[in-house]
């Protein structure tokens, strides 16, 4: 039997938030402060994500969560 443990995986990478954080400001134009909703959003482990290119074409982003 295999025994994962998916508190220990967590895909996400300082780039995705730097590119997060951007798409937050555009689309909220600097009303609202990426900082406390960050805090809230690492508490979630990014497992696997799909979009970005994986497909040519693809402009959401799907993503299979931990918490």
């Amino acid at each position: 039997m295999i025994n994962l443990d998916l508190t220990k995986v967590n895909i996400t990478s300082e780039e995705d938030w730097t590119i997060l954080k951007e798409e937050w400001t555009y689309y909220f134009d600097n009303q609202y402060d990426f900082a406390p909703y960050r805090k809230l959003l690492s508490r979630l482990n990014i497992i696997v994500g799909f979009g970005r290119g994986f497909w040519a074409g693809v402009d959401d982003y799907f993503y299979l969560t931990y918490h």
